[in-house]
């Protein structure tokens, strides 16, 4: 995969739940035009969420069972899926 990305680093934690410790928010820009958003509230079970938007501009919602995100992104060495 290939393409822009931003990371969003966490500057406030007051929205969060009791069970939530923090949050991992994302955007990528492919090279095909497309675009994806995901976030993760971290906490004892883990929300993800997020957006898919096709290079025609149509977007299509992303729940957790679409994202996977693997390793650890503290160092910037996870992976998406």
């Amino acid at each position: 995969m290939t393409g822009q990305a931003w990371l969003d680093r966490e500057w406030s934690s007051q929205p969060l739940a009791a069970d939530q410790t923090g949050w991992d928010w994302f955007s990528l820009f492919l090279d095909d035009g497309r675009r994806v958003m995901a976030f993760r509230l971290r906490g004892d079970a883990d929300y993800l969420s997020g957006t898919l938007v096709g290079a025609d501009g149509q977007s299509t919602p992303l729940t957790g069972a679409d994202i996977a995100l693997m390793g650890s992104f503290a160092g910037g060495g996870g992976i998406l899926r």
